[in-house]
């Protein structure tokens, strides 16, 4: 870039003298060499800056100092002191090491971070209860009308469990009394329509999660009195199971 204290006169004789210059010298090369031999030459010449260049790019392996000056400035900052030292000595290690690619630091990396991690595999839950203060409360559905990343079929699963039948539960579909204690069901009734004000979306969108949950075998569907009744797993003896603990 042309600096703007230099006139266009005084930059273009500038270049003329700077011509003038290369000129004599290719003139008196070409003398000593020959035409063809100074061009060999300035092709050896620029292939041996390219390899120094070349050289110089890699990597310089510095080992590590002990107490080096970054390990005292940082621990003059935990202390919260002063280091007059360190800051001496960081000078001075940055004017030694302003012609090194790489500081020591660097040293550190000596293999790859992945090839290091502890393998990971799913956990194979035994079936306790997520009770105490691990418990999801039901307030979660409030939340759910304006949290999209609730609105899906995980928490439709969820609902449908917290409003299956408990003892002396009282309803039209006897969920209880009916499903439960006499057919071993675990079960809930609950109209589309009131599961979709709940939840914040659309009864289309509720019968799409539906569909999910039954093809992914989570839920099944029975009609009673022309509604439906969400089957969400069977009763053994005084235990549950839902159809989510199968494998």
């Amino acid at each position: 870039m042309r600096s703007e204290s230099i006139g266009d006169g005084e930059f273009i004789e500038q270049n003329k003298k700077l011509d003038a210059i290369l000129k004599k010298r290719d003139d008196k090369m070409i003398a000593q060499y020959g035409e063809e031999g100074w061009r060999k030459k300035k092709e050896e010449d620029l292939k041996r800056v390219y390899e120094k260049l070349k050289e110089n790019s890699k990597p310089k392996i510095v080992p590590r100092r002990e107490n080096n000056i970054y390990d005292e400035i940082e621990k003059a900052e935990k202390t919260q002191m002063p280091a007059p030292e360190a800051e001496k000595k960081q000078d001075v290690g940055i004017k030694e090491d302003s012609n090194k690619l790489d500081v020591a630091d660097d040293v550190l990396i000596v293999s790859d971070p992945e090839s290091e991690k502890k393998e990971l595999k799913p956990v194979e839950y035994k079936g306790n209860f997520l009770g105490g203060q691990k418990a999801i409360k039901d307030k979660i559905f409030n939340k759910t009308r304006t949290a999209k990343s609730l609105k899906n079929a995980t928490t439709l699963l969820i609902y449908l469990i917290q409003h299956s039948a408990w003892k002396d539960k009282n309803d039209k579909h006897r969920t209880f009394t009916n499903w439960y204690a006499k057919k071993q069901l675990i079960v809930a009734s609950r109209s589309q329509g009131q599961i979709a004000l709940d939840l914040g979306v659309s009864v289309r969108t509720i019968q799409r999660w539906l569909d999910e949950l039954e093809k992914d075998k989570l839920i099944k569907r029975e009609i009673e009195s022309r509604e439906n009744v969400y089957i969400l797993g069977r009763v053994r003896g005084d235990k549950e199971f839902f159809f989510y603990e199968r494998k």
